[in-house]
């Protein structure tokens, strides 16, 4: 089995075809409805699109130095895409940090810990 390939072990996809339920009903209801769950789509479908935001197995080989820098790469094609739509209007809601980067984020506890503060502790002052 091969990612590079897109190969899927048999075994997997026997299972995934024994499946008694609605995935599609599953995800809208993981996402909170069916508004949080197309821009959960859209957003995918633009990762899968982009040559910057796409993720490819090779991340997995990268030193922290190349994921941090990659990383960084990212958001700032997000930022360049649309500011508005990715960071200023931005509900954890909508979409989740896991599901566009791939391991955990190099740089996420300085990430995460500033911007609560500065949620928390900032006025619009």
């Amino acid at each position: 089995m091969s990612v590079s390939r897109k190969e899927v072990h048999p075994d997997l996809i026997k299972e995934r075809n024994n499946g008694n339920f609605d995935s599609k009903e599953i995800a809208v209801f993981m996402r909170g409805g069916q508004e949080n769950y197309d821009k959960y789509n859209d957003f995918i479908t633009t990762m899968e699109n982009d040559p910057i935001l796409c993720s490819s197995h090779k991340f997995y080989e990268m030193t922290r130095e190349e994921m941090m820098i990659s990383q960084s790469q990212k958001l700032r094609r997000l930022w360049d895409l649309d500011k508005e739509k990715y960071f200023l209007n931005f509900s954890e809601i909508n979409l989740t940090h896991h599901d566009f980067y791939q391991g955990l984020l190099p740089n996420g506890l300085n990430q995460s810990m500033f911007l609560i503060s500065v949620r928390n502790l900032a006025s619009d002052e």
